[in-house]
């Protein structure tokens, strides 16, 4: 066999390669809760390890390679200051590459002037903000696919016709109320009523489509933007 036969591929043989490959599963509702919670609990984690009381941080002097915080505060106040004005106004500082340089100054600057602790809080919630948002499309992902499985699944499908159905009680009160409310705001605002107490509510342009198909929505002009919705008191969110 020469070497041009050896590099034929045979499309058969990938075909049934392709075919052994194990597909990855869907995951389950409980499993999906399960991520959630690992997530949330791993930024916890890492926030709760940043410790604000005696909070340290690496310094260097022309005669100390490591300069520790009672060493700096024995410097002159004059001199502290010019220090941290001197870091104020470094350009260098990350090289500009890092988003949240200002953060970081201001944390350094607080340590040497004497904000030991405050230093502390800034870097903790610094570690907050930054962890969060690393993992935020991560998480907003899990909480989009639980949300899609409590209303796909049996008991969601029955969760569903019941918010429809108060849906449009609120609707045709609020309507007979104020006739030109517009049908975007008012989905907008049924979909904010509902979410307070829970959080598997339909999107403000399912209920949107709910309305709309009702024929509920009174023939006026011009739509009102600004009104408020009409609850009855046995109206069950």
């Amino acid at each position: 066999m020469n070497s041009e036969e050896k590099n034929k591929v045979n499309p058969q043989s990938s075909k049934e390669k392709a075919q052994k490959l194990p597909v990855a599963k869907k995951r389950t509702l409980k499993q999906l809760e399960g991520d959630l919670e690992y997530y949330k609990s791993f930024i916890d984690k890492c926030v709760d390890s940043c410790n604000e009381n005696n909070y340290s941080m690496a310094f260097s002097m022309k005669d100390k390679p490591s300069v520790t915080y009672e060493d700096i505060q024995k410097l002159p106040l004059e001199e502290r200051y010019e220090w941290a004005n001197g870091l104020i106004n470094d350009k260098e500082f990350f090289d500009g590459r890092e988003e949240n340089e200002n953060i970081h100054k201001a944390i350094r600057v607080l340590y040497l002037l004497g904000f030991r602790n405050l230093a502390g809080a800034v870097h903790k919630m610094s570690v907050d903000y930054s962890v969060s948002k690393h993992y935020q499309p991560k998480i907003e992902s899990i909480q989009a696919q639980i949300k899609h499985k409590k209303m796909t699944s049996k008991g969601g499908v029955n969760r569903t016709s019941h918010y429809k159905d108060i849906a449009l009680k609120i609707a045709g009160d609020t309507w007979m109320h104020t006739p030109g409310a517009s049908m975007e705001t008012l989905a907008k605002k049924i979909h904010d009523h509902l979410s307070k107490k829970r959080t598997d509510i339909p999107e403000p342009s399912t209920i949107k489509t709910w309305l709309k198909k009702s024929g509920l929505n009174p023939n006026v002009s011009p739509k009102i933007q600004k009104y408020e919705l009409v609850i009855s008191t046995n109206v069950d969110s």
